[in-house]
């Protein structure tokens, strides 16, 4: 609930490929 709301999507939706390049260019 809260990856949710501070990425705004369900990470579970997202593939981990995805999550690693949102990771990166967004460290916090």
């Amino acid at each position: 609930a809260v990856t949710k709301a501070k990425l705004g999507y369900d990470p579970e939706e997202v593939n981990p490929e995805d999550m690693v390049r949102f990771a990166k260019e967004k460290p916090q």
